[in-house]
C-alpha cells in the first residue's frame, strides 16, 4: 500500500514539475536569474563580431546550469528518488553537445504542441526540457 501512495506522489511530483516547465514555456513568466532567450540570442550575435567574450561567459553559464543539473541527478540517486533525466551513464557531455540539444529544443520544442518559445523564457528551462527529451526516465 505504501508503494502504490509513493508512486502517486512521485507521479503526481513529476506532473507538478512538468506543468511548471510548460507554464513558462507557455508565458515567458518563471522567476529566475538566469539568461533569457531573448539575451541569450542576443549574445550569440554578438559573438559574430566580438569572439570569445560574453559568447565565452555564456557557454561558461551552460556548462554551470548543465552541472547543477546532474549533481540535482546525483542527490536524487543518492535517495533512491525518480531522476531529473536519464543520461546514460557512459555519455560524457561537452558545452557544444549542450549548445546543439538547445538549439533542437528551440528548433522544434518537445512541448507546448509545437508552438515557439516566448523571448523572455529563461534558457536553463528549455535545456532541462531539451535533457528530459532526449534522456527521458522509463519507470
Amino acid at each position: 500500500m505504501a508503494t502504490g501512495l509513493a508512486g502517486r506522489i512521485r507521479a503526481l511530483a513529476r506532473g507538478l514539475a512538468l506543468a511548471a516547465l510548460a507554464y513558462a514555456f507557455l508565458t515567458g513568466s518563471l522567476a529566475t536569474a538566469g539568461v533569457t532567450l531573448k539575451e541569450y540570442r542576443a549574445i550569440l550575435k554578438d559573438n559574430k563580431k566580438k569572439p570569445l567574450t560574453r559568447f565565452q561567459l555564456l557557454a561558461q553559464h551552460i556548462g554551470g546550469v548543465y552541472e547543477g543539473f546532474e549533481w540535482a541527478n546525483a542527490y536524487l540517486r543518492s535517495r533512491v528518488k525518480p531522476q531529473v533525466y536519464c543520461r546514460p551513464k557512459k555519455r560524457k557531455v561537452g558545452i557544444k553537445a549542450l549548445i546543439g540539444f538547445l538549439e533542437a529544443e528551440l528548433r522544434k520544442p518537445s512541448i507546448g504542441k509545437g508552438k515557439r518559445y516566448k523571448p523572455n523564457v529563461p534558457i536553463e528551462a528549455v535545456l532541462l526540457t531539451a535533457l528530459r527529451a532526449r534522456w527521458p526516465c522509463f519507470s
